[in-house]
């Protein structure tokens, strides 16, 4: 795995990950990304983005500082910037997070018939070891009996890179 640096981080919402393919398509959807997809449009877009993915785990409307170490690393937003307390998430912006989530479960077979609090629960809200390297990240997410599930998804979310992230992520996950 590498030669980490003491920089390890807990997080409780490691299972954003197994979504990661089609964050840069929500993203990108809701006029986050500049049109060539490589960067975010500003701050406050990118912003917004650490806070919808938060909402996309938990819908809860407040959060600490630390609950959204990963959705940082994930927009690649500075982790000593501070973050406003909260973001007022539009309608729009809720909905489309809301269909996102109904359409990756419905893709997934196994997921199909499941609600969305139950994908949510199962598999967003989830803890995980964030370790930062020198040229990566590592995501090492808490494993739990119905994990068998995961070889079944069919997309890989095992390593990933977006075009607006400095370093890639690798996740150790079943």
């Amino acid at each position: 795995m590498g030669n980490f640096n003491e920089k390890t981080f807990e997080v409780q919402n490691a299972g954003l990950v197994l979504i990661s393919p089609y964050l840069p398509i929500l993203f990108y959807r809701l006029g986050y990304l500049a049109e060539d997809r490589r960067s975010f449009v500003n701050k406050e877009k990118q912003i917004r983005a650490i806070f919808l993915l938060q909402y996309m785990t938990s819908e809860k409307p407040d959060y600490n500082e630390a609950s959204l170490l990963l959705n940082r690393v994930l927009v690649n937003y500075p982790i000593s910037e501070p973050l406003p307390r909260n973001v007022e998430l539009t309608q729009a912006e809720t909905d489309m997070a809301d269909q996102m989530l109904t359409a990756i479960k419905t893709n997934w077979d196994k997921m199909r018939n499941t609600s969305v609090r139950g994908f949510q629960d199962a598999f967003l809200k989830r803890k995980g070891k964030l370790e930062e390297s020198e040229d990566r990240w590592m995501l090492k997410v808490e494993e739990r009996a119905y994990d068998i599930l995961l070889d079944s998804v069919p997309w890989s979310f095992k390593m990933f890179r977006y075009p607006f992230q400095e370093k890639p992520m690798l996740v150790e996950w079943r």
